[in-house]
């Protein structure tokens, strides 16, 4: 499945979509919590947008990723967590749609 390149002002909610109607066309399960907000009271601030996983041919495949507009930060708590999954030996990204060839 080919998507269109996504222009690099689009939101991260569109943003969002995209990537994971890519993913899920190409074998990844995705997970997104709907109300970050609400679920941030459960385990605090900051956990990221996207759980993606991949059965492969030897093991499975689990990435951890941040989606933000392309003027959109990264807070310290996004920093945070995405370094904890990093030091866990999950690979853990932050995507901005100019990245879209890399992703």
């Amino acid at each position: 499945m080919e998507l269109t390149r996504p222009e690099n002002h689009i939101t991260e909610r569109d943003f969002l979509a995209t990537v994971v109607e890519y993913a899920q066309a190409h074998g990844w399960l995705c997970h997104h919590v709907l109300e970050s907000r609400h679920y941030a009271k459960r385990i605090g601030p900051g956990f990221p947008d996207l759980l993606m996983a991949r059965r492969g041919s030897l093991q499975a495949r689990l990435l951890v990723v941040e989606l933000k507009s392309e003027k959109g930060r990264v807070t310290a708590e996004q920093k945070e967590w995405l370094d904890l999954f990093r030091s866990a030996g999950i690979p853990a990204f932050v995507w901005r749609p100019s990245q879209w060839d890399a992703i």
